[in-house]
């Protein structure tokens, strides 16, 4: 019973499986298979993770640090003082001189030479930063660690600019894929009509009803659609290729893809597209935080003018490993650290880091200015392909026409079947550059998409 069920599990894990691989890859499944195996989004994730921690490395900088010492030594020698020069210790006598004023000198007996004598030495300090570096007791948000979320905040904006990028080449690999594969069967259809139309030039020569010119224009277009449908067939190969690395998968495997062409949408109004842009794109919020980050390293530089208060308490012992020789101290203090003169070198670091300020400000507004020109420039660029689009599928429709109605005046002998071939390759031309110039439309909206930032999508 037991194996029924494994079998029975393991068959619809399989159909599952197959009807999987069975469903055709759409845009919005590659751009999420994309996003997710991007190495260089990878990287900027990690990068993140990095600025993060480093917001708590800024914070812990603020607060109390705790240190411990210990080491074991083996002392050797006799130890020397700053008053040997003068005589006043002896070493030869293995005593020390006390001098006194008006006293006669004595010699005190002292064992000032060891050999290997065993020591232990240790401590453990306690140090606060009271004030130091715009921080009070770590307490407020001092400029380091605003500096870090800053930092933290440009990686996100980054990631998001980055993602767009990702999308964006994403489509440009996809439609072009999805488009040359439908064009191999325009061009298809084209040499298949070449064909025919060089066989009925040949008849009609053998009929003396057309020049042998013609039968050689026949054959110099057969062959250009020829080349044509070659080309056309690499360009589709090469594409998929190009996709099948940003899906990072096996280069043999061949990919299944909804030819489903996206809707081409209309244009939001300018000034609103604009201000969603100013607002929240993330170009122009990365150089907020450039902003930001100047504005605390100015901070910075004017803490540095400013007195440090520090305070410390250190408890230090040492032994000899005899109970009378133990020796322990216990230090605190407060200090405090005044600037007097420095020949203007931190007042000339607030100078500078006020100037970065400014110039971070006037690159916050170039960027503003460069986003608002290029979304301009491409609205302009995609309205000029609409306005080719409109006269493409007018043409379109006309030579759609122009067939059904030499195929009324074939069926009724009044056409012959050259007029015909010439009307249906007419038809397919026009349908080719219906369609090319649709992936045109369509590659110029993903890169409008792009410029904006992703604050507005084309194809949701």
């Amino acid at each position: 019973m037991k194996l029924v069920i494994l079998l029975l599990i393991s068959m619809g894990s399989c159909a599952v499986a197959h009807a999987g691989t069975d469903r055709p890859l759409t845009l919005h499944d590659c751009i999420g298979q994309a996003l997710g195996k991007n190495p260089g989004l990878k990287a900027a994730q990690y990068t993140l993770q990095a600025d993060k921690e480093d917001i708590w490395r800024a914070k812990s900088a603020f607060l109390p640090e705790v240190t411990g010492s210990a080491g074991l030594y083996a002392l050797t020698g006799s130890p020397p003082g700053p008053w040997e020069v003068v005589g006043i210790s002896d070493f030869d006598t293995t005593g020390i001189v006390n001098h006194k004023a008006g006293q006669p000198s004595t010699v005190t007996r002292a064992p000032l030479r060891v050999s290997l004598a065993p020591a232990g030495i240790g401590g453990i300090g306690v140090t606060y930063p009271i004030y130091a570096n715009g921080s009070i007791l770590g307490l407020n948000n001092p400029p380091a660690v605003k500096m870090a979320k800053a930092n933290y905040s440009k990686q996100s904006w980054s990631i998001r600019l980055t993602e767009q990028e990702v999308i964006a080449k994403l489509v440009g690999i996809f439609l072009s894929t999805t488009v040359y594969e439908q064009k191999v069967e325009l061009d298809q259809q084209k040499l298949n009509l070449s064909k025919q139309r060089l066989a009925i030039v040949q008849e009609e020569l053998r009929l003396n009803l057309v020049l042998p010119q013609q039968v050689d224009i026949a054959k110099a277009e057969l062959a250009a659609n020829q080349q044509l449908l070659m080309t056309t067939q690499q360009r589709a190969a090469d594409s998929e290729r190009i996709l099948v690395d940003f899906l990072n998968r096996p280069p043999t495997q061949k990919l299944h893809l909804d030819q489903t062409q996206p809707a081409i949408p209309s244009l939001p109004p300018l000034e609103k597209l604009l201000n969603q842009v100013v607002a929240s794109h993330p170009a122009i919020q990365a150089e907020k935080e450039n902003v930001v980050l100047a504005q605390q390293q100015y901070r910075l530089a004017q803490t540095a003018l400013y007195p440090s208060v520090n305070a410390g308490v250190n408890f230090s012992g040492a032994t000899a490993f005899r109970a009378d020789n133990n020796l322990d101290a216990l230090v605190a203090q407060v200090g405090v650290q005044v600037p007097i003169f420095d020949f203007g070198h931190k007042l000339a670091a607030e100078h500078a880091a006020l100037d970065q300020v400014k110039a971070a400000q006037a690159q916050l507004d170039e960027v503003q200015l460069n986003i608002r020109e290029s979304i301009l420039g491409q609205i302009s660029q995609i309205h000029t392909t609409e306005s080719s689009l409109a006269d493409l599928e007018r043409n379109f429709v006309q030579a759609n026409s122009s067939v059904e109605l030499i195929q009324s005046e074939h069926e009724q002998g009044i056409a012959n079947q050259l007029a015909l071939v010439d009307a249906e390759l007419g038809l397919v031309a026009a349908k080719d550059d219906l369609m090319i110039t649709q992936l045109v439309l369509r590659l110029e909206y993903a890169q409008l998409q792009r410029m904006a930032g992703g604050v507005w999508a084309w194809n949701r």
